[in-house]
């Protein structure tokens, strides 16, 4: 029996070594003071430091940030990077009155709400990173006290819509990563088209690829008509139309266009008829519809095959 407490106990204490807070301290290579680097660290591991230019802390079971948790060093503080660390929540005063703060990152927490109130008096903020949250909302106002941002990180989060006119105060804006988020396809076009207008880039690094060519074809709807830039399922009828337009203009291109159209001509004729049988009684089948249709026969075939 004895032998088997040891090994509980063992097995107890190197489970505590596994999670036990890792640090290290060094020099902050931008400036003076120094930068905490913590892994499953806790906030007391900060408030016992002195000095503190940078911090970073990964992996920690923070969950809620208080109004004192970095209060310390809120005069010399310039990064805060808070990265991994289970946040579903922040007290409104937490980021009050860090006026040398410019590097703030919550990345890959589980924060739902952005508000308002976080942001009392940061003057100095330049960069700001919120990727892979949960973020569905956003409060009005929220940028309002941040004018000297950026770079704006939002990949990977659940957000419907970043209504332009929010990002108004933001007179430094150069940058902005919104990818990965369900936007609609209204609010994609007046965004996109806003930031293009006001010179952001919103592009991950690399070269510009399919989000250039969608935002082209919404924007192209747009100017058709108010009936399309007002609503969602005919900007996707159009967004629909572009892109079979597009494809059939690049196949007819094609070198060998004249051998292909000659081929098959029943088989086309039979598979066209049977999409317009399948329409619902009342359905009133546009040429849109169709396309989707067909888009989503071939797509199930190929999937399937």
């Amino acid at each position: 029996m004895s032998s088997v407490w040891a090994l509980g106990l063992l097995f107890f204490v190197k489970s505590i070594e596994i999670v036990q807070s890792r640090c290290s301290k060094s020099q902050y290579e931008s400036g003076p003071g120094y930068w905490l680097k913590c892994s499953n660290g806790t906030i007391a591991d900060v408030s016992n430091e002195e000095g503190l230019s940078a911090i970073t802390m990964l992996n920690s079971n923070m969950k809620y940030i208080s109004a004192n948790s970095f209060i310390k060093h809120r005069g010399t503080l310039i990064v805060l990077n808070l990265q991994n660390c289970e946040i579903s929540d922040v007290h409104p005063l937490t980021f009050s009155i860090f006026p040398k703060l410019k590097k703030l990152s919550l990345s890959h927490n589980k924060l739902q709400h952005l508000s308002n109130s976080w942001f009392a008096d940061i003057p100095n903020l330049e960069q700001l990173d919120f990727t892979y949250n949960q973020i569905e909302t956003i409060q009005t106002d929220f940028f309002k006290r941040i004018p000297s941002l950026r770079l704006l990180s939002l990949d990977g989060n659940h957000l419907n819509c970043l209504n332009p006119k929010e990002l108004e105060p933001l007179g430094s804006l150069a940058k902005i990563r919104i990818l990965e988020n369900p936007l609609s396809l209204l609010c994609r076009q007046k965004l996109t088209l806003w930031l293009k207008d006001h010179g952001i880039n919103y592009w991950n690094e690399g070269p510009i690829g399919m989000e250039s060519w969608l935002d082209s074809l919404l924007w192209r709807c747009a100017i058709q008509s108010d009936l399309i830039a007002n609503s969602e399922e005919k900007m996707r009828q159009c967004v629909v139309l572009g892109m079979f337009n597009q494809f059939r203009e690049a196949v007819v291109n094609l070198q060998d266009y004249q051998d292909i159209k000659n081929t098959c001509v029943r088989e086309r004729k039979a598979f066209i008829n049977s999409l317009i049988d399948s329409k619902l009684p009342g359905e009133i089948l546009t040429n849109a519809g169709v396309i989707e249709r067909m888009i989503g026969v071939v797509g199930s075939v190929l999937i399937n095959n």
